[in-house]
């Protein structure tokens, strides 16, 4: 069954073309990517199906639903090519907790954002400022954000930059496109 579908998804920039006519099928468990040179509408493909662009025409199915693309950020989380621009607290653990249920009782959200951390290597930082990590432990730490949230889909803005060690391939790979039973 395809997690994912998307049928005539469209996003003009005035009279410009983002992406014309996007049909898209995905199966659970499945990772895969758009490559092409500048231009070609990779990142406006990434924010559209995240409802991040407005105006865009098409139809996005989840999990075999229709929801509307501005509906797709429950379900999605895209991590920047400059993560810097999603970093916002004062502690690495602080940064995770932002994407733990508000409902949950303090241990447990804790308990989660830690487990996340600890999933990709960077459980030591948990009190530092996210701006002292390095590149690749910032992105970690925007993919842990994706963890705790249990985000169903993530998406890259820029794959290639992404890949910075075995352990997050194994980490994303269970992420991407999977669903909860």
């Amino acid at each position: 069954m395809n997690i994912i579908e998307t049928q005539k998804l469209t996003k003009y920039y005035g009279k410009h073309r983002g992406i014309v006519d996007l049909d898209l099928k995905v199966k659970e468990g499945d990772f895969f990517g758009f490559i092409g040179p500048n231009g070609a509408g990779k990142s406006t493909f990434a924010r559209t199906f995240c409802g991040l662009n407005k105006k865009a025409k098409g139809t996005v199915c989840f999990d075999g639903k229709s929801v509307p693309t501005s509906k797709m950020l429950d379900y999605c989380y895209m991590i920047m090519q400059d993560v810097n621009h999603q970093l916002f607290t004062e502690s690495v653990e602080e940064e995770v907790l932002l994407s733990v249920p508000e409902n949950l009782p303090d241990e447990e959200r804790e308990r989660i954002a830690l487990d996340a951390l600890e999933m990709l290597d960077i459980d030591q930082y948990a009190q530092m400022h996210p701006m002292a990590l390095s590149g690749g432990q910032k992105q970690r730490l925007s993919i842990a954000r994706t963890l705790a949230k249990e985000s169903k889909v993530i998406l890259f803005a820029d794959f290639a930059s992404s890949i910075i060690s075995s352990k997050f391939t194994i980490a994303s790979s269970a992420v991407i496109c999977s669903k909860d039973s």
